[in-house]
């Protein structure tokens, strides 16, 4: 019993020991201090989604395929590099694309459908009557649309949301200076699609050759999607111009050049939209022989071109620019389909992208207008400024670029031979220089050094 007593008491003493020390073991022990796990901060992204809505198959397919090219090449270099940022928030972009297969109706469709989606930036339609129809619809949602159109007919349309190319009615005169002046040529002839575009540069064209003393000797006009141009070459062939003005960058152009050599009439043929705009499908249906000798507007720069200081101050681009749009382009879609027209794709990416960052905003249609009107953004195929009250256009520039046919390979290389310039804010009065003099004369008695074909591009 008494064994018992002093063992519960031993216990008990125990436990009171035990009860005491716990808390002077905690507090003589280290501290153990839980991490806590930092939470990792994730930048939201966003998407804004853009559009293009042209011609991507059909008769002049090449035109907004190419330009669609442009764009994801642009898409692509913005989005790997993170995005860009308005006002603080990160967007990448997203493109939906509609074909209007150069039918005006199917534009408006086209520019309908992606403004009831919320896109407020769209490239295109590329066809007059589809613009002057589609952008009061777009107005009503405040997009804004950009394109590489250069129409007169446009410029005078009060549109509120348009911008475009300079239109014929500055390039007109500009083509016709350079016809004379760096031509010689007292004759001329044309040979035109019948279509608002053609028919504009005819009206605009006619009278300031005329103006410098040219005769236009010879108007044949055909239909989109000729393809026997027998009987307008020999009608032309009679008149016997020094030059002929060409339809612009279409098939139709390329069977015309393409089919005179085959009727052995090497006629010196111009253009205010050369082959080299469309790229290397249209050289390929023009064949070497028919390319040659073609005067054009164009952007198309050869790979590697050694740019020099004059060439530089007149287009006013930015070559590191330029030199990533060709590595894209190269990359992507290789030489065949390199073109003016994937250029103002890109351009135009790049365009939209200093729009949203100056008015801090992908939304407000109004402010991204205002945005455009101020734009001075120099891009790799210029510097697109945009006149506001004189025609919402990019002020022009005059680009002449000789191409010479590898006899070897088939294939071009470049040397400009001249280039204007604006010397006031809407381009009214210019400065031009000429690097090389070429001649009619020479170019009919076949003395110009090389097989030569020339480019003008504004």
């Amino acid at each position: 019993m008494k064994r018992n007593k002093l063992l519960t008491l031993l216990i008990g003493v125990c436990l009171v020991l035990a009860l005491v020390a716990v808390p002077f073991m905690s507090a003589c022990a280290p501290e153990v201090v839980e991490e806590e796990e930092e939470e990792e901060i994730v930048e939201e992204v966003k998407v804004v989604t853009i559009g293009i809505v042209m011609p991507l198959t059909g008769p002049v397919g090449y035109w907004g395929f190419a330009q669609e090219q442009g764009m994801r090449i642009a898409i692509d270099e913005i989005n790997e590099a993170g995005g860009f940022l308005v006002n603080g928030q990160r967007y990448i972009f997203e493109l939906e694309t509609f074909d209007t297969r150069y039918d005006s109706k199917l534009a408006v469709a086209g520019v309908t459908v992606l403004v009831e989606r919320g896109i407020k930036l769209i490239v295109g339609p590329g066809v007059v009557a589809g613009v002057l129809a589609a952008a009061p619809i777009a107005w009503e949602h405040k997009a804004v649309i950009l394109t590489c159109q250069a129409s007169s007919t446009l410029k005078h349309a009060n549109l509120p949301n348009y911008f475009q190319m300079e239109t014929n009615e500055e390039r007109g005169p500009l083509f016709a200076g350079y016809v004379t002046e760096g031509l010689g040529a007292d004759t001329m002839g044309f040979a035109m699609e019948n279509i608002v575009f053609d028919l504009e540069q005819i009206e605009f064209t006619d009278p300031a050759l005329e103006a410098k003393g040219v005769e236009v000797v010879i108007t044949e006009l055909f239909e989109l999607g000729t393809e026997d141009f027998y009987t307008v070459i020999t009608k032309i062939r009679e008149a016997d111009p020094d030059i002929v003005m060409l339809t612009g960058a279409k098939t139709e152009a390329a069977l015309f050049l393409r089919q005179r050599m085959e009727l052995n009439y090497p006629v010196q043929c111009v253009s205010m939209d050369s082959l080299s705009i469309a790229g290397a499908p249209i050289f390929k249906i023009a064949g070497a022989a028919g390319a040659d000798g073609h005067i054009g507007a164009t952007f198309f720069l050869e790979p590697g071109h050694e740019w020099a200081d004059w060439e530089i101050d007149t287009m006013r681009l930015d070559q590191a620019e330029l030199e990533k749009f060709i590595a894209g382009s190269l990359e992507k879609y290789g030489l065949d389909w390199y073109s003016s027209f994937q250029g103002f794709g890109y351009c135009f990416v790049k365009v939209f992208v200093d729009v949203m960052q100056r008015a801090g905003t992908v939304t407000d249609g109004e402010a991204l207008f205002a945005a455009m009107e101020t734009l001075n953004l120099p891009t790799a195929l210029f510097t697109y400024r945009f006149a506001p009250g004189v025609f919402n256009a990019v002020v022009p520039r005059i680009w002449v670029q000789e191409y010479v046919v590898d006899e070897a390979t088939g294939e071009f290389r470049t040397e400009s031979v001249a280039g204007s310039k604006p010397l006031d804010p809407e381009g009214l009065e210019w400065e031009t220089y000429i690097h090389k003099e070429l001649n009619i004369d020479d170019i009919r008695a076949g003395t110009v050094p090389g097989t030569a074909s020339y480019g003008i591009g504004y």
